[in-house]
């Protein structure tokens, strides 16, 4: 490995559609290099129709990669009820995502992408604070950038 390499940024994007066809993550590193002052690489670990079962199955290839930074996103098809995820399996799923990296040591900053609930439909698993409450439960630093602050 270069020095050159040594000294990129990481960022692993684990999720579903959105992040693995999403232009949001998928734009060229080189645009973060004058944001994070060093250069930037992206690996995108995600597919179409993944829940967070899938990122169980792939978070210890994650975890060798020894990204920088990780990006979880699996709460849009966790919530779809054909699925069959319920909040209860999303959290114990994104918890051991997250022990996983955390355990594979090296500082990793982790960022868990969630979805606000549809207040117009009536299904089980929208609750609005539900996610504030997983997160306050485990005593995770939380932002909503949806919410002003």
């Amino acid at each position: 490995m270069t020095e050159f390499e040594d000294k990129s940024l990481l960022i692993a994007g684990l999720g579903t559609s959105l992040t693995a066809r999403g232009a949001w993550l998928d734009r060229d590193p080189v645009e973060l290099e004058p944001i994070v002052h060093r250069p930037a690489r992206v690996m995108i670990f995600a597919s179409v129709g993944a829940t967070s079962r899938m990122g169980l199955t792939v978070v210890d290839e994650v975890a060798r990669a020894r990204p920088d930074i990780a990006i979880i996103e699996f709460a849009s098809n966790d919530a779809a009820l054909h699925r069959r995820v319920s909040l209860t399996r999303n959290a114990a799923n994104v918890a051991a995502i997250i022990r996983r990296l955390r355990a594979a040591g090296g500082e990793i900053h982790l960022y868990l992408m969630t979805m606000g609930p549809d207040h117009r439909a009536s299904r089980p698993f929208c609750g609005s604070g539900s996610r504030a409450a997983w997160a306050s439960q485990r005593r995770e630093p939380r932002h909503d950038m949806a919410t002003p602050n």
